[in-house]
């Protein structure tokens, strides 16, 4: 029986470490300073990165912007950046990747 416990105090503890202090598990496995291949809901392609530091860049043709992102639990993933504001998405995890989903529509797609 102590065994039992311990090992579920365990596994409880590791699933809530590994959501670390932004929040959502989601949100922080894309934050590896890696970039990702990001497609809209209108078909524009781009590359976005995302630091652990709540910071990041999103690139579409020649501009690049920078932004800062935030998570908010179970899975959600907020961006901030000067041209289009805040924007806060629930992340599905995909094949390769994840979907950005606002209003039950997939608005986002991330994949390596």
């Amino acid at each position: 029986m102590m065994q039992k416990l311990a090992a579920s105090a365990a596994a409880l503890f590791f699933s809530l470490s590994t959501i670390g202090p932004a929040g959502a598990g989601s949100a922080l496995s894309l934050a590896d300073g890696k970039e990702w291949s990001m497609t809209n809901q209108n078909g524009r392609s781009g590359r976005m990165m995302l630091k652990r530091d709540g910071t990041g860049t999103m690139r579409m043709g020649l501009f690049s912007l920078g932004m800062t992102w935030w998570a908010n639990p179970p899975d959600e993933l907020c961006i901030d950046n000067a041209r289009t504001g805040t924007r806060c998405v629930q992340l599905v995890a995909v094949a390769g990747g994840f979907d950005g989903v606002s209003n039950g529509e997939v608005v986002m797609t991330l994949r390596r």
